[in-house]
């Protein structure tokens, strides 16, 4: 295991497997990836996701989070769980979906090695759901939810929910979320809105979860903190788990950051927020290059890794 110049290790590779989605949130950061063109030729295979992994496990990789774009977009992507499981360097394989396509996925996952899963849900409300999402299907967050279910009866747990709180959108559905949470026994994440594409959005927005985790902190009966960016969970007595993710201006954040990312088209990605330091490393292993010369681009990736706050 090697670590950045700033004492941080990284065990927890985060690979966006496609741009393409089937919904156009409002809030949508892209993972970072603002190019607007899309070209197959760009997508790894199943076959490339593997190997760059495979060498990630040289330098500490133990956990692999799939994402997107909707990863589950593409067909092959039990392929891509199926290569990945069988390292014996990773520990945990998870997804991240908002779930549109996920009642019908729930078996060839769980069959593909799929361990766990994270979920965008952002509200119960229909009406919201529309508003944020800008999808044209006619889907409601009832939907999601019954593939939830069946995700957690088939063992992808812990589950986790991702709401991304957003001023005057949907910032009065977190009582009834933390409810929802409760019931399925899954935990809910609300997630800081990140300065994105558009800074008016941004503005207009964001949320200081400060006062809303300050209240749920009171009623509380257990509190833990996670290693990974400092982020603080409470365990409250109707057995909601709530677990805060607070990346704007926020030090200590960055500091226990452990993560390094893997964009669509193939580049290493040390830090969500910057796109200054990407490192090419998929044009290489389709050359042919050896082992030894990605490795080099993989430990050049930890490297130039630099927590977001300093700047």
């Amino acid at each position: 295991m090697i670590t950045d110049k700033y004492g941080r290790y990284v065990d927890d590779i985060r690979i966006s497997v496609t741009k393409k989605c089937n919904l156009k949130c409002i809030y949508c950061h892209h993972e970072g990836q603002w190019q607007n063109d899309f070209n197959k030729n760009d997508e790894m295979t199943p076959d490339e996701i593997y190997k760059i992994v495979e060498i990630g496990t040289k330098f500490g990789i133990k956990k692999v989070k799939l994402t997107g774009g909707e990863p589950l977009i593409r067909n092959d992507i039990y392929e891509i769980i199926s290569k990945i499981s069988k390292l014996n360097e990773i520990e945990d394989i998870s997804l991240v979906t908002n779930g549109t396509l996920l009642k019908d996925s729930v078996k060839k996952l769980v069959e593909s090695g799929l361990k766990r899963i994270n979920v965008s849900l952002d509200c119960l409300e229909p009406s919201i759901y529309k508003n944020i999402t800008k999808s044209n299907n006619n889907l409601i967050p009832n939907d999601i939810i019954e593939g939830i279910k069946l995700a957690i009866a088939h063992g992808l747990t812990p589950l986790k929910l991702n709401m991304v709180v957003l001023k005057g959108v949907n910032d009065t559905e977190i009582e009834r979320m933390i409810e929802l949470s409760s019931d399925l026994g899954a935990t809910l994440q609300l997630i800081e809105l990140v300065p994105y594409r558009e800074r008016e959005g941004f503005l207009k927005f964001h949320v200081d979860l400060s006062n809303i985790e300050e209240k749920i902190k009171k009623s509380a009966v257990k509190t833990k903190i996670r290693e990974l960016q400092k982020r603080m969970i409470y365990f409250l007595e109707n057995g909601a788990i709530i677990e805060f993710v607070k990346p704007y201006h926020n030090p200590e954040f960055c500091a226990n950051c452990h993560r390094i990312r893997v964009t669509s088209a193939g580049r290493l990605k040390p830090c969500l927020r910057t796109n200054t330091n990407l490192i090419n490393i998929l044009e290489p292993l389709r050359e042919g290059k050896s082992d030894k010369e990605l490795e080099k681009l993989f430990i050049n990736a930890i490297e130039c890794r630099k927590p977001y706050y300093l700047d």
